[in-house]
């Protein structure tokens, strides 16, 4: 059973423009019973003091970050005090640069790989991880094999944890369980976004538990593998973001899945 649910801000980032806007809608997610958060991209319009602030004025914990690999890369040490104010370990990117623009190769896998183990290895002296957000592209095959399976092979096992997406999982064609158990130990954030199959349309995101996922399955297998955080997301909403993430919550509470 989930202690306690998150929601990655991505969801609501329409209504992240603002000091204001931070305020308004970190009070809403609060009020719905969110306590953690995860962030998505940089917020260059505000500081960290005050995004860290507005989150621990609504009893908000900020779990992990996804943040630009450019920006990691380039200052890595701007990097480290930013997630220091927000107090989370978590330093993320939502995905392998590159791998949405452009047929990727095996070389350029391998060349991200010893970049983000190298990023890695500086962070952890300062008891930080980088965390590996996962799309479906991670599942095209390069030489036989997923370069999924390269990330997980090939990434330092002490220095990267992966954030995996159930979502993600399914559009690629994988099991979800199967991955979750070869991560086992590694996934200390979850993110439970839910897959709905519609009548000779494409799939689209939905509210968790209206969709064609499994959270009971998923849910015990996490508790099995060590996850820490679950983090409910939604890309896109048919209405206001905030009555999906209430929506979501209110499910995985009816079903007991949610203390």
């Amino acid at each position: 059973m989930i202690e306690k649910l998150g929601v990655q801000i991505f969801t609501v980032r329409e209504f992240l423009q603002t000091e204001d806007d931070i305020k308004r809608s970190f009070e809403k997610l609060s009020q719905i019973g969110y306590r953690e958060i995860q962030t998505a991209g940089m917020y260059d319009f505000t500081t960290p003091e005050f995004f860290a602030q507005a989150a621990k004025d609504n009893g908000l914990t900020i779990v992990g970050t996804h943040v630009p690999m450019p920006k990691i890369e380039a200052d890595i040490d701007a990097m480290i005090a930013m997630h220091k104010t927000y107090g989370t370990s978590n330093m993320g990117i939502g995905s392998m640069p590159g791998l949405f623009s452009e047929e990727v190769s095996l070389s350029y896998v391998k060349d991200f790989i010893s970049r983000f183990n190298s990023c890695a290895e500086k962070i952890k002296e300062h008891g930080m991880k980088l965390t590996y957000h996962n799309h479906h592209f991670e599942f095209l095959k390069l030489d036989g094999k997923f370069i999924m399976d390269y990330l997980i092979d090939e990434f330092d096992k002490d220095a990267i944890s992966f954030v995996l997406d159930t979502y993600w999982l399914q559009c690629g064609g994988v099991s979800i369980l199967e991955y979750m158990n070869k991560c086992a130990g590694r996934v200390d954030i979850l993110h439970l976004k839910d897959y709905k199959v519609r009548f000779k349309q494409e799939q689209i995101y939905t509210e968790v538990g209206n969709g064609n996922i499994n959270f009971a399955d998923v849910i015990d297998t996490a508790e099995k593998i060590g996850v820490k955080h679950y983090v409910v997301e939604q890309d896109f909403c048919p209405g206001d973001p905030f009555e999906s993430l209430k929506m979501s919550y209110d499910n995985l509470k009816n079903s007991g899945l949610l203390k």
